[in-house]
């Protein structure tokens, strides 16, 4: 298995990979073409970068993240926007986060944020976060605009 840093015309290829995970939880949706051309922006302006973990051309997992200064303080901060790995590939989920971490610290990231969803393996998500040194900041709510 290799992890790698994609490049924005492949990005097609990883949104259809991540319609798979509409099975998992009722809050994605993932609609292919438009994730496609904001990513390829946000990937050629520097703002977006996607790892991937592949075996033999197969797409196991992939996370995406964006990187951007704290609208607070400045800091510079990479924000997992997207992970996720096929049910059969799941062991290979920590070597995609470990690949975004070491990346974060490589590119003068003062910090990682990562999120959860509240019916996507919250509980066992929140402790395997708390173990690896993350802190629980906020709770994020939405509501659809009727």
């Amino acid at each position: 298995m290799i992890i790698r840093i994609i490049k924005a015309e492949e990005m097609l290829r990883i949104t259809a990979f991540m319609k798979q995970f509409e099975e998992e939880t009722a809050f994605v949706k993932v609609n292919v073409g438009y994730a496609t051309m904001r990513y390829e922006e946000m990937i050629n302006a520097g703002a977006a970068t996607v790892f991937v973990a592949e075996k033999d051309g197969e797409l196991m997992g992939a996370l995406g993240s964006i990187k951007a200064p704290d609208l607070h303080n400045g800091e510079i901060i990479a924000i997992e926007t997207f992970w996720f790995t096929a049910p059969e590939h799941r062991g290979c989920g920590v070597k995609l986060l470990d690949a975004f971490e070491k990346w974060a610290a490589d590119n003068g990231c003062a910090k990682t944020a990562m999120i959860h969803l509240a019916d996507s393996m919250p509980d066992r998500l929140e402790k395997f976060y708390l173990k690896r040194g993350y802190q629980l900041i906020e709770k994020h709510y939405t509501r659809r605009i009727p």
